[in-house]
């Protein structure tokens, strides 16, 4: 999904802007296969697959305070995890104020399902 896609979020942090700005500008491969979980935009999945995969996942989430973030922001560590045959995962989830917490904890839990 692009960024421009999501609905608006909490305004970045003055750490938060050059950390967006730069991860957004790494290299991440190949375009991973989306899968979405639930009904909210947020409520997605990047799937990143080896070219030999070993069997192994690893899932991540983004940071951000439950506030703001995107699945996007993790999408640099793709090519050295798919490199050792591990699949990599970037997990997004719902945002307070819209979605106040345990919500996006709740669909971290519910994205592993």
């Amino acid at each position: 999904m692009n960024i421009e896609d999501y609905p608006a979020q909490e305004p970045l942090s003055k750490l938060g802007r050059p950390y967006h700005d730069t991860v957004m500008q790494l290299p991440h491969g190949d375009a991973p296969d989306e899968y979405d979980y639930g009904a909210d935009p947020y409520q997605s999945l990047a799937v990143f697959k080896p070219a030999e995969a070993n069997g192994s996942a690893l899932i991540m989430w983004h940071g951000g305070g439950w506030t703001n973030g995107y699945k996007e922001w993790m999408y640099f560590m793709a090519p050295a995890v798919t490199a050792t045959g591990i699949t990599f995962i970037s997990a997004g989830y719902r945002l307070a104020p819209q979605h106040v917490f345990p919500a996006g904890f709740l669909d971290c839990a519910h994205a592993l399902t």
